[in-house]
């Protein structure tokens, strides 16, 4: 009986492993298809519209995600924690869905005085009715949708994100040259919520009813998930809430381009992988072991990738915002180049403090890491916002992160029964080999090429070092397991089957 039961367990292992590498792998497909269609966007959109156009839209932007701070009812992530999902629990959660949507709508309204107030912009006034009515429609998205990642159906869950992006950029740009202003960023929000309502009910059978009883648990999970959106938000935004004060229009917009360009080479790797690991660990959570070994796999591998996307952005964002962006931007390449780095901190962060903590119940835990972050990072940014200005800001978030990383590690330690050395194992020589490899490029004496002959030159030495100092590392360290170990096993492997073959 003993065999039986370790051979089903060996069993479920696999399964699960299977299931992790599957869901990530759609999950990155996902954001990263949905990633380049969005810089594709960006860089369209960018030598359509001005600096001070994306400054107004990032102040809509944060508005917007402060009220959502308070009205989250958290829907998809309690349905993804249950158990077992029924009728009634799925008619709850879209009626909880629908009334949050009203009262986003209903306190945007409201509070859209104060928010003129606070940026010193009055064209808000104008803007918030419809980000109003984004709010509303989206409320009415079909919940049968969240079924799609709570069964591991990834493919569809693919279809829909990616379709309804692809409309949404295609409205976006159409609205751009149509009207060659914030207002094309404005009404293609508009328009893709209600592409996207549309989409959810075509691509899923369910039909939800108005249902309020069962709604009282998704009021409560709400009210646990307030301090730590509150948290994660600010903290995140940290840099555009204090820019949106004491910035004018047109410098917020250059900052809120280079916030958004450069966190899609270290953020946009990180999340997918996120979405994709929460109904797994939600799997494992009753195995504390293999809950522990799953995590901190995913955390070595994306460390093992975060570290040189991040340091490759920073040596060569002067090509890569003069390419995409064009020549009127290039005034944000040192922001860039800066907010790369500060980009793999966060995300590291983010991995250390965020679903892995809610997963395990820690819900207080997770909030704790939000306002410890922004208790270090808020006082640094504004005294070197107003200091030093943008890049004042952009550094001291830097400097930050450093500070409050090991803090998030210590948090973990208890929820994961793991210690602060195998966590910072994960870390250590992808950072360290990626440091080697942005200092190599910097002091390299590059002769002067078209820009684009630059970036790939400078791209395909930093790979080359990155790889050499990473096996360098390995071998010192006495070529322990790992995701190394594992991607040599696997080259070995590969290479005996040909010879086989041959």
């Amino acid at each position: 009986m003993k065999n039986v039961k370790n051979v089903k367990n060996v069993k479920n292992v696999k399964n699960v492993k299977s299931e992790i590498v599957k869901g990530v792998s759609w999950s990155v497909l996902m954001r990263w298809t949905l990633k380049l269609l969005g810089l594709i966007n960006v860089a369209i959109l960018a030598r359509l519209l001005a600096p001070e156009d994306y400054g107004i839209v990032a102040m809509a932007t944060l508005a917007y995600g402060m009220v959502t701070l308070f009205i989250d009812f958290g829907t998809g992530m309690l349905i993804m924690r249950s158990k077992s999902v029924t009728d009634e629990l799925l008619n709850a959660a879209w009626t909880a869905k629908v009334l949050q949507g009203f009262l986003l709508a209903l306190v945007l309204l409201l509070l859209t005085p104060l928010f003129s107030r606070y940026f010193n912009n009055i064209i808000l006034n104008e803007i918030m009715w419809v980000y109003a009515l984004s709010a509303f429609i989206s409320g009415f998205e079909n919940i049968g949708v969240i079924l799609f990642r709570k069964n591991l159906e990834y493919k569809k869950d693919f279809q829909l994100e990616f379709i309804s992006k692809v409309g949404s950029v295609f409205l976006t740009i159409g609205l751009a040259f149509w009207l060659r202003s914030f207002w094309a960023l404005v009404y293609g929000q508009l328009a893709g919520s209600l592409l996207r309502l549309l989409l959810s009910y075509s691509m899923h059978t369910y039909r939800p009813v108005v249902c309020f009883k069962g709604i009282k648990q998704f009021i409560l999970f709400s009210m646990s998930l307030i301090f730590i959106n509150i948290g994660k938000y600010s903290s995140q935004n940290i840099s555009l809430l204090v820019g949106g004060r004491i910035l004018a229009t047109d410098a917020m917009g250059l900052l809120n381009v280079a916030v958004n360009f450069a966190s899609i080479f270290t953020q946009e790797i990180m999340l997918p992988v996120a979405r994709a690991m929460f109904p797994q660990y939600a799997k494992l959570k009753h195995e504390p072991a293999e809950l522990k070994k799953a995590y901190l796999g995913v955390l070595g591998t994306l460390a093992l990738v975060l570290f040189p996307v991040g340091f490759g952005v920073s040596a060569v964002s002067t090509e890569l915002v003069a390419i995409i962006l064009g020549a009127k931007w290039l005034s944000i390449d040192h922001l860039v180049s800066w907010l790369a780095i500060a980009g793999i901190l966060r995300a590291i962060i983010w991995v250390l403090s965020g679903n892995i903590l809610i997963v395990t119940n820690n819900e207080n835990k997770s909030a704790l890491c939000s306002w410890l972050q922004l208790a270090i990072l808020a006082p640094m940014v504004i005294y070197a916002g107003v200091t030093w200005g943008m890049i004042g800001m952009v550094k001291a978030t830097v400097v930050a992160s450093c500070l409050t990383l090991p803090i998030m590690a210590f948090v973990l330690k208890k929820p994961l029964q793991s210690s602060m050395g195998e966590i910072f194992q994960c870390l250590f020589k992808p950072a360290l080999a990626a440091l080697v490899m942005s200092i190599s490029l910097y002091f390299f004496p590059w002769p002067d090429y078209h820009v684009l002959v630059l970036l790939l030159a400078k791209a395909s030495l930093g790979i080359v070092i990155y790889i050499l100092m990473i096996m360098l590392f390995w071998l010192i360290m006495g070529m322990r397991d790992g995701v190394e170990k594992q991607i040599v096993a696997f080259i070995l492997t590969q290479f005996k089957q040909k010879l086989n073959h041959q």
